[in-house]
């Protein structure tokens, strides 16, 4: 009994040597894979691990993109909360300091109540893009005619192109969605008040909407300065 007592301690023993033995060395590749990243397609070293170096260089990819679309969207937002602050902080100053005169004044309260109401807008959005971001906010589909919403959208910017010399043109035929109206709503105005924005006096904006090659499509072109070509891709 001794004897086979010893024996079996000693086979357990080896058993667990042997294990511990087989799992580092079936363990080390994948620990090579983690550790070199950049280049984990070319170094893997068993065929079945492919699709998961894959996976993982995809998602690698994917979370330094999204990183990167972070750190800009919070130095534009930055930017674009800094501009109508000061507007708003210059106006106040100069009404403050008595130089604005009584028949000036509102202007100057008009201004800011334009500038202040932006900022809110601007904030909206970044509350919007997080909700979105984290999938707490419910997306609720329903059966959009995009003509008719290009068509308001157009008339809801009207003070505004006529105010730059621009006109607005709605091209097309109806096309019906299945979308998110408001989502698709900012969508278009986004693009249309960019497209009056950085126009020239006497430009044009014109939104075309129909059938294009992969299915229903609102394209919005303009007389503008255009986009760089490399940013294009944004």
């Amino acid at each position: 009994l001794p004897l086979l007592c010893g024996a079996v301690a000693v086979i357990l023993l080896a058993t667990a040597v042997l294990a511990w033995w087989l799992t580092r060395r079936l363990v080390q590749p994948i620990n090579h894979l983690a550790e070199n990243l950049d280049t984990i397609e070319a170094d893997v070293p068993y065929e079945e691990l492919i699709p998961l170096a894959r996976t993982i260089q995809t998602d690698r990819k994917l979370r330094e993109d999204n990183e990167t679309m972070r750190r800009e969207f919070t130095a534009n937002v930055s930017h674009e909360l800094k501009t109508p602050l000061q507007g708003i902080v210059g106006s106040a100053e100069l009404i403050q300091s008595g130089m604005v005169k009584p028949e000036d004044m509102p202007r100057f309260v008009g201004h800011i109540h334009d500038e202040a109401s932006r900022m809110v807008t601007l904030v909206e959005d970044i509350i919007r893009l997080s909700q979105l971001d984290e999938g707490a906010e419910s997306l609720e589909r329903e059966p959009v005619e995009l003509l008719a919403l290009s068509q308001e959208v157009a008339r809801r910017l009207e003070p505004a192109a006529r105010s730059a010399g621009v006109s607005v043109e709605v091209w097309g035929a109806p096309v019906q969605v299945q979308g998110v109206r408001r989502v698709l709503d900012e969508m278009i105005y986004n693009l249309c008040e960019n497209a009056i924005k950085y126009n020239r006096t006497g430009g044009r904006v014109t939104l075309t909407v129909g059938q294009g090659a992969e299915g229903p499509e609102v394209t919005v072109a303009d007389t503008g300065i255009g986009i760089p070509p490399e940013d294009q891709s944004r």
